[in-house]
């Protein structure tokens, strides 16, 4: 067996659903952690229970990783479907492991990449007894050839399979069938477990997120694959004295977290596509209203149903605009797993402060994306309030003016039960002190205050990142929006190591647009790449409205993320 050492590797399980391409996978993870690597990972599922190309790709390394990656050094391939489908992927000089027991790749086939015979069917059936262990007997080869110790993997095993010792025992076969039989094993260097990360995905750290920033009522409806949001709040947000609401639909559990919050309690639903679309009324309500809320749309390839287990970045356009009138709302976009965490308290924050509805556009290939980051201080993080009245002026005044007009759009919000704050928040244009009116002044003063409350979100800090730093002079600029960023910032390293000038923005507040953060990025460039899975280019024609200049697009459909090597051809054919 050759040693080979590595400080970044890329490995991909595929196979058929319901064979256990992700268990492989997320547990080898797990264990990869364990070792002080760090991570990001991706996977792709079919909509069926079973049936249809499972796949499961993690990249390990040293440093943090920014994608998932294009080619793979190792392929662990369950069946001849997903051999003949995947190894066009693999480098060169990596290993394929196949299952001989199912088929014999052709020695056509056999380029300069080495070839290991797993037979994962003959050892579970015949050695352990249960068909069904094939997955694990590939996990114990798996972490013999990426030098992960047996005790550790079989450890996680045993944690997420209590009792069936099965598992073990095919663990262990797979583990020492590759000890004396794959012909290349690959190292990592010894590494410190730094105590200050943690291992998490794109879903959870949201749920998190809203935790931390106060959320006390979770309403939603499950949908792919958005539902373990819903899942783990299930789970925890009754230890914080929250609950967690399942309605009959989409419509209502907006409706639910609407009227939560109009009780005083931060509250938040998650949705993908054909929900968020369900929600297009009460959008409108929460924005005419003035209540905080916070929407999650974790976006997956429609129209309709469309793939819904499959990316893309096809709802900018209806958090825009979706609704009738003008409903101001914020959008955020998170990039990674930080983002996740930290965007969703964000977004909760300008919910809160600016009396509106706040959408965060996650999508799937995010949504169980794997990450290492950096684990949270508690203590640093600033949690935000609605304003609330002054009672003392109210007694003196004796009137409570709930939509009061003031320099920045905000007023005061009662709570239902406060003594002097009694109103009515309903649907129907009104006056300062919330009676309903028709009067032509009474709408065009009010929609000015709606709308100043969006001009002012659009001076929020930080809300656009450049890569490398600073708006330095560059050929080609790249702007990206969402979990593009990493295959985008990689593109541009790639590029500039080619002797190539060239820059990239990644923006992360879509609704209001941060124009004072983008407007010098784009005057530093001669040329801009707008990278976005989606087939009309949303951001593209919103910058273009904006900024009147012509933008070149990168766009993509097929329901994965860009790679790195995708983005990086774009860029060399625009700067040759």
């Amino acid at each position: 067996m050759a040693s080979i050492k590595v400080t970044d590797i890329t490995l991909r399980v595929a196979g058929e659903s319901g064979e256990g391409i992700i268990t492989t996978g997320e547990i080898l993870t797990l264990a990869a952690t364990k070792l002080g690597l760090n991570m990001c990972n991706f996977r792709t599922y079919p909509a069926e229970v079973t049936g249809g190309q499972s796949l499961y790709q993690v990249r390990l390394g040293l440093e943090n990783n920014l994608s998932p990656w294009d080619s793979m050094d190792i392929l662990i391939a369950f069946d001849a479907t997903s051999f003949n489908a995947h190894i066009k992927s693999l480098h060169d000089r990596g290993l394929a492991v196949y299952d001989p027991d199912l088929h014999s790749p052709s020695s056509e086939a056999r380029p300069s990449f080495s070839l290991y015979g797993l037979p994962m069917t003959s050892i579970s059936k015949e050695k352990v007894g249960v068909a069904r262990t094939k997955n694990m007997v590939a996990l114990g080869a798996a972490a013999n050839i990426l030098s992960i110790p047996l005790g550790i993997v079989s450890g996680l095993v045993q944690k997420r399979f209590k009792g069936v010792e099965k598992n073990i025992d095919a663990l262990k076969l797979g583990f020492e069938h590759s000890e004396k039989n794959s012909p290349i094993r690959y190292e990592f260097p010894k590494l410190k477990i730094s105590p200050t990360k943690i291992f998490q995905n794109g879903n959870i750290a949201i749920a998190l997120g809203a935790i931390a920033a106060g959320c006390r009522l979770y309403a939603g409806y499950p949908i792919t694959p958005s539902t373990t949001i819903m899942e783990f709040l299930s789970r925890e947000l009754p230890k914080f004295g929250g609950a967690m609401f399942q309605t009959e639909d989409e419509l209502a559990a907006l409706s639910a977290v609407i009227g939560s919050s109009f009780g005083g309690v931060k509250s938040m639903t998650a949705t993908s596509g054909p929900g968020f679309s369900l929600m297009a009324e009460t959008l409108d309500l929460a924005s005419m209203a003035e209540i905080p809320a916070v929407i999650v749309d974790v976006q997956r390839a429609g129209p309709s149903t469309g793939m819904p287990t499959k990316t893309e970045q096809g709802d900018l356009n209806a958090a825009l605009y979706q609704g009738h009138g003008d409903a101001p709302r914020i959008v955020l976009a998170p990039a990674n797993v930080e983002d996740c965490f930290y965007l969703t308290i964000k977004a909760f924050n300008l919910a809160e402060r600016l009396q509106m509805p706040v959408i965060l556009l996650s999508e799937q290939s995010l949504s169980d994306r794997g990450e290492m980051i950096e684990k949270p201080d508690l203590s640093k993080i600033q949690v935000e309030n609605r304003l609330r009245p002054d009672y003392a002026r109210v007694a003196r005044t004796g009137s409570y003016k709930r939509y009061e007009v003031t320099k920045d759009g905000v007023s005061p919000m009662a709570i239902p039960g406060d003594k002097y704050g009694i109103y009515i928040s309903e649907s129907l244009e009104r006056l300062e002190n919330a009676t309903f009116s028709y009067e032509p002044e009474s709408h065009q003063m009010m929609m000015a205050k709606r709308l100043l409350k969006l001009k002012k979100a659009e001076d929020e800090p930080n809300m656009t990142r450049t890569f490398p730093a600073g708006n330095k002079k560059a050929d080609l600029g790249v702007v990206s929006w969402g979990p593009s960023e990493g295959a985008v910032r990689e593109a541009v390293a790639k590029a500039n190591v080619a002797g190539k000038k060239v820059s990239s923005l990644h923006v992360l507040m879509l609704s209001p647009l941060p124009v004072k953060q983008i407007k010098p990025y784009l005057e530093s460039v001669d040329k801009v790449i707008v990278a976005e899975l989606n087939a009309t280019g949303h951001l593209s024609n919103l910058l273009t409205k904006t900024f009147l200049m012509n933008l070149i697009p990168l766009r993509k459909t097929t329901g994965l993320p860009f790679t790195t090597n995708e983005v990086y051809e774009r860029i060399m054919e625009m700067v040759p």
